[in-house]
């Protein structure tokens, strides 16, 4: 589909608790997205790396309006996994960009509109934010960050 990829990862990477299907889910439907905003082929950049972050959503803009009720508390900032997947299609105007969680709003006929509102609640299961930035022309770049969690003891490998 004359689209490239382009991978960025850092050296040091923690490990994560998460669900690796659930968020592989994500990051498919996430790159998916990318490459049918660019029929005419471009260029997506998948980024991760490590960052320290209020885990807080941060802007009105693509959340759901019950999601819009602040906090009264003082959150504190945290090591994250931030993932970062940027393209460099058309973009999304702004009045599409504030509903792009909503279930059930889509731009295109053979969508469902379930697709990030489904990834934002897998997201939040798992402790973390999703959240789409984009500039109409220039591309747009979702950002994933999952909060790395400090385990004490040996993991278990016996799977019960």
């Amino acid at each position: 589909q004359k689209v490239s990829l382009v991978a960025d990862r850092a050296e040091r990477v923690p490990e994560i608790y998460v669900d690796v299907d659930q968020i592989l889910q994500v990051l498919v439907n996430v790159v998916k997205n990318a490459i049918q905003a660019m029929p005419d082929g471009g260029e997506i950049k998948v980024g991760i790396g490590v960052k320290r972050k209020r885990l807080v959503e941060r802007s009105a803009i693509g959340r759901r309006a019950s999601d819009r009720l602040e906090s009264a508390r003082p959150i504190p900032e945290q090591e994250v996994v931030e993932i970062r997947v940027q393209d460099n299609g058309p973009g999304i105007p702004a009045a599409t960009l504030a509903r792009v969680f909503d279930p059930f709003f889509t731009t295109r006929a053979q969508g469902s509109g379930l697709g990030l509102s489904i990834c934002q609640t897998i997201v939040r299961e798992h402790g973390g934010v999703i959240t789409v930035e984009s500039t109409v022309g220039q591309g747009t770049t979702v950002t994933i960050d999952l909060p790395v969690e400090k385990r004490h003891g040996d993991r278990r490998t016996d799977p019960r």
